[in-house]
Parts: structure tokens; C-alpha cells; sequence
């Protein structure tokens, strides 16, 4: 038992991987602060009207923007709240964490 103890001590510490690593989680890149341009893109349902039956349905929508944000978090932040000044209120928006949201890095702004 106390063999397991010390090899278990010996593996606790590792270093923080690379972000552009895969097996880095969503969580990590969102929070890592990087100010400069980044585009965000978002797989959202909008609610549209049908002029024929004038009844409301969901529509899966694609939105891309270049935003100025100083992470991935502050990014979907300024796309979700633009977007809902200009569809319904009734429309639904993903997880930032989810896979409906991606965003790149694009470099330093001036």
C-alpha cells in the first residue's frame, strides 16, 4: 500500500499542456485571457415567421462575426448579446462550452 502511495505522489504533478493541443478542454480555452481579435462562430435556434400559416417555427441558424474580445468567453458573450437585439426573444442559444460554438484566435488589434 504505501508502494501505491509514493508512485501516486511521484505522477500528481503535471505541467499545463499546450493550448493549441486537442486534449486541452473547451472550459480552459474559453477562460484563457488573449485580447485581440478572435471569430466566433455560433450554431443557434432562431424563431422565424411563416407568412402562409402565421404561425412561428425554429430554424437552425449559422452566425459568424470577427469580435474584439479579450477571450473565447467575452466573444460568444458579445455575439449572444448582439444577436438578441435582433431576432425574437424566443430564440435559443448554445452552451458556450458546447460544440455549437467555436472561436479562433486571430491576432492583437492596434
Amino acid at each position: 500500500m504505501q508502494d501505491f502511495k509514493d508512485k501516486k505522489a511521484l505522477h500528481a504533478v503535471e505541467q499545463m499542456p499546450d493550448r493549441r493541443d486537442p486534449s486541452v478542454s473547451a472550459a480552459m480555452r474559453l477562460s484563457e485571457e488573449l485580447p485581440g481579435w478572435y471569430e466566433g462562430s455560433l450554431d443557434f435556434k432562431r424563431v422565424v415567421l411563416i407568412p402562409e400559416t402565421g404561425k412561428h417555427e425554429y430554424r437552425d441558424t449559422h452566425f459568424v462575426a470577427d469580435v474584439k474580445a479579450c477571450s473565447g468567453q467575452e466573444c460568444y458573450d458579445r455575439i449572444v448579446d448582439y444577436l438578441r437585439t435582433i431576432v425574437d426573444n424566443r430564440s435559443q442559444f448554445p452552451s458556450a462550452k458546447g460544440k455549437n460554438f467555436h472561436f479562433t484566435y486571430l491576432g492583437m488589434w492596434k
